[in-house]
């Protein structure tokens, strides 16, 4: 077959000649239906080459009756090939994937209901449910995928997926209790579902009504406030923040604020850097982390009660921050790290110094117990564990600490003698229409941390982006 086309103002001559191997006409075309729910899959034909476009070109250009030049293009990437399937039945799912051999096991020929999934790969395409039209779903096919009529599909040839593939159409069902609906319901409509939430739910009133009544009552303020999940996050983040790491974005809350962060054990993560000494104090052993006292100790041994020598150590490798969690310490000595156990804070008057501020805390009660947590690819070693304030302290020495975000060498000890260090956390400053920063943050470049004043000559900023959640709170202030 060819075609002739003549460029006037060029005395050119294309002439198109198109190669075709094979050419078969469609005239009609089969119309697939979904298989029954305990059936095999159905096939569906994959390409099949109704146009010049998946055709080999010859190019013949012709100038003179003496020269001529010839040009063999080869078309077919990029094209597609429509398929009508009809809808599934009702209360049933039915999608159209793509599979191909993933392993040698896979039987292209003959795959059944019961293959394993785990000998091919399998690529969505599109689905119809309980009767409905098909739809695109997501996956490579979702872009270039195009429904048409309901059950007109045309199905994009995607060069980047084996070429030894087949098309299925396979059937499912799924049912589903009232209470898993509701479970459902509340997935997609809140952070999840508490079993209370659950279990509190009207059965009785008809599931879609009762849904709509909950919607209801979700987007009337006078019933349900506005709640601000980032509000919420503001108050309660907590990321570990000693003095050395903050900076004019993030610092610590005062020791005596609610949430301040307590821990009664005395090493930490954040120490790996700092040196330890160890000297004998009156028949004990007092211990020192970058130059403060930090605990002092009945014995001075590792894991193998083994006795280790006094002077300085260095961390190695990790600290569980728990009582009595292993804590690695480095001998420079005998180039060895040894396991010890975070002993408990214990800082007796004879040890304090000028840099420590004590602060008398109330009962155990008005804090809440924070566990320690696994850390990530760190075995069976526990993090992040003390006590956090229920509410803003007024007791004695909180007073005597500045609010200028230098909280080292905070010793706070509960009314039943228990000693803990105040463990730094970061704080994010309220900026809101009840409670704005005055000079919008202009001040805060006064704060200084270890001796980074310079780093403080702008001021910040802790005003939000507006949006249609904070419009009637924020303030912003210019400069």
């Amino acid at each position: 077959m060819k075609g002739l086309l003549w460029l006037p103002s060029t005395n050119l001559i294309v002439v198109l000649i198109a190669v075709v191997s094979s050419f078969p006409w469609v005239t009609s075309q089969t119309t697939y239906s979904c298989p029954g729910l305990s059936a095999d899959p159905v096939v569906v034909p994959g390409k099949n080459i109704s146009s010049l476009l998946s055709s080999s070109y010859c190019v013949l250009l012709l100038t003179s009756p003496s020269l001529s030049i010839s040009i063999n293009i080869k078309v077919g990437s990029g094209s597609s090939f429509s398929r009508q399937i009809n809808k599934s039945s009702s209360n049933t799912v039915c999608v159209l994937v793509r599979v191909s051999p993933r392993t040698n096991n896979a039987n292209m020929n003959d795959i059944q209901r019961n293959s394993s999934n785990e000998d091919y790969y399998i690529v969505p395409v599109a689905r119809s449910y309980n009767n409905k039209k098909w739809e695109k779903v997501s996956g490579p096919y979702v872009q270039d995928l195009s429904i048409s009529n309901c059950c007109n599909l045309n199905i994009p040839n995607l060069p980047d997926l084996p070429t030894n593939g087949k098309f299925l159409l396979m059937s499912f069902s799924h049912s589903a209790t009232d209470k898993e609906k509701v479970a459902r319901f509340f997935h997609q409509t809140t952070f999840g579902p508490t079993l209370d939430m659950i279990n509190s739910w009207n059965y009785n009133n008809g599931l879609e009504k009762e849904m709509g009544n909950w919607l209801k009552t979700q987007m009337d303020e006078d019933q349900t406030p506005t709640t601000s999940h980032r509000a919420f996050f503001r108050e309660r983040l907590d990321f570990p923040l000693h003095n050395a790491n903050a900076n004019r974005y993030r610092r610590p809350r005062h020791p005596c604020d609610q949430y301040s962060r307590w821990r009664d054990y005395s090493f930490v993560a954040e120490d790996y850097d700092d040196e330890i000494v160890v000297s004998n104090w009156n028949g004990k052993y007092l211990i020192k982390v970058g130059g403060e006292p930090r605990t002092v100790v009945s014995s001075w041994k590792d894991e193998d009660n083994q006795n280790l020598r006094l002077g300085s150590w260095k961390f190695c490798w990790s600290t569980e921050e728990k009582v009595d969690g292993e804590v690695w310490i480095y001998d420079s000595v005998t180039d060895d790290c040894y396991i010890i156990f975070n002993p408990p804070v214990n800082v007796p008057n004879g040890v304090l110094t000028s840099a420590i501020k004590k602060v008398s805390l109330p009962s155990v009660a008005n804090f809440d117990v924070i566990q320690s947590i696994l850390a990530h690819d760190d075995g069976n070693r526990k993090y992040g564990g003390g006590f956090s304030a229920k509410s803003k302290m007024t007791t004695a020495g909180c007073a005597d600490i500045p609010d200028d975000g230098v909280y080292r060498g905070i010793l706070g000890t509960f009314n039943d003698g228990t000693q803990v260090w105040y463990s730094g956390h970061s704080q994010l400053d309220e900026n809101t229409l009840q409670n704005p920063i005055a000079d919008g943050g202009y001040a805060m470049k006064k704060v200084t941390v270890s001796g980074y004043e310079e780093y403080y000559s702008e001021p910040v900023c802790p005003v939000p982006i507006k949006s249609f959640v904070n419009s009637k709170y924020i303030q912003i202030f210019l400069y």
